[in-house]
């Protein structure tokens, strides 16, 4: 059954598949090649990319909390981020990324109880992880908070309730309750919103803005994605509104930069 979304608590539920650790495994092997890496292999961090280098020392001790595939673990090395690490929930994930990547730094683990010191890390990333909790991603910001050192870098992403998003919601466009035999999948956040959850959690937020913004427009508009597929040469007029920063601000994810504040909770 097709996903939905309902306008929830001031905010965008998605409806679907339950995303446990069987939906993601599952998923994960559907994708797990040689192939499928072989950009990564090449150092390839998609729309993070500017954000990652700008803010992320090579000499840094990381750490990707949900990593998933850990294609940006293996995109890392290859940029000589020699200190990076990922964990991930999905055992039979890992198991098949290290059949590929028997050396690389990653370990089945719980984003929420990281087995290592308090501020041990110089740099955290979460992408597309912490929204998939219904009652909310404070345990996973309270535990980055504490493996962070003061002063340390978060990078975390979540779905986005961008203009577009609110004005469909203005104009009554979302369901209002669920579809029975639906679970809920994640939640988009407003800016204000996720910025204040980072606040409380003892993080000062140095960037927030949208990311994937045709993809956000597009996911809100159907039509647009049809247009492009039977357009001729559609493909390139979406590879030069990829690099329009100004649709970004409909992105379909929202990333912030935080750091730790020194003192602790």
């Amino acid at each position: 059954m097709k996903p939905i979304k309902i306008w929830e608590k001031g905010k965008i539920a998605w409806y679907a598949s339950k995303a446990d650790q069987a939906y993601w495994d599952s998923l994960w092997a559907s994708q797990i090649s040689t192939d499928y890496f072989a950009r990564y292999r090449q150092g390839e961090l998609d729309e993070y990319a500017p954000f990652f280098e700008k803010h992320l020392k090579k000499s840094d001790r990381i750490i990707e909390a949900g990593c998933g595939t850990g294609r940006f673990v293996v995109a890392l090395k290859a940029r000589a981020y020699d200190n990076v690490q990922g964990i991930d929930w999905g055992k039979p994930t890992i198991e098949k990324v290290k059949a590929l990547f028997p050396d690389l730094p990653v370990e089945v683990g719980d984003a929420t109880k990281i087995e290592v010191d308090d501020g041990y890390y110089d740099a955290y990333i979460s992408l597309g992880v912490v929204e998939h909790r219904r009652a909310g991603p404070e345990p996973f910001l309270y535990e980055a908070y504490r493996v962070l050192k003061p002063g340390g870098v978060m990078i975390i992403s979540v779905p986005y309730v961008n203009p577009l998003r609110n004005l469909k919601k203005t104009l009554g466009s979302y369901r209002d309750r669920n579809i029975p035999g639906l679970d809920f999948y994640q939640f988009a956040y407003g800016k204000g919103e996720f910025t204040h959850l980072l606040n409380t959690a003892g993080f000062e937020v140095i960037i927030a803005q949208g990311i994937s913004g045709l993809y956000g427009i597009k996911e809100e508009i159907p039509l647009l994605a049809t247009l492009f597929n039977h357009l001729p040469g559609g493909w390139r007029i979406e590879k030069s509104l990829r690099k329009w920063d100004y649709l970004n601000k409909f992105g379909h994810m929202l990333i912030f930069v935080c750091e730790k504040q020194g003192v602790e909770n």
